[in-house]
Order: C-alpha cells, then structure tokens, then sequence
C-alpha cells in the first residue's frame, strides 16, 4: 500500500457485502461523493446485453 501511495498510482479494490462494516463505510462515502469519472461498457454478446459501470471516487484523507 506504501508503495502505491508514494508513486501516486492508483488501485482497485473489490469489497463483497460479506464484508458490513467495511461496505457500509464505504457506501455511505459513495453516497455523500460526486464521482471524479464514470466508465460504462455495454456489450452485446450472442443473446446476452452487458452493461458494466465503475465509477472512481477520491478517497478523503484519513479513511
């Protein structure tokens, strides 16, 4: 984590609901934040449409 911090690199995390305390935190901040930039996929493959959002969101310092 040191590593990516000093280099200024950003990084993706994936948090399951099985995870409360954490999802809730991080949902209330989702919540009460404007995403910095929004990417959203749509694909259609065979007979299946996929649509994919991931929205980025500055991490307030201290968190």
């Amino acid at each position: 984590m040191a590593a990516i911090i000093e280099t200024q690199n950003d990084y993706l995390v994936k948090v399951k609901r099985n995870q409360p305390l954490l999802y809730a935190k991080i949902e209330k901040q989702v919540k009460s934040s404007k995403a910095v930039k929004r990417y959203i996929n749509d694909e259609k493959t065979r007979n299946r449409q996929t649509i994919r959002q991931v929205e980025v969101f500055h991490i307030p310092m201290g968190s």
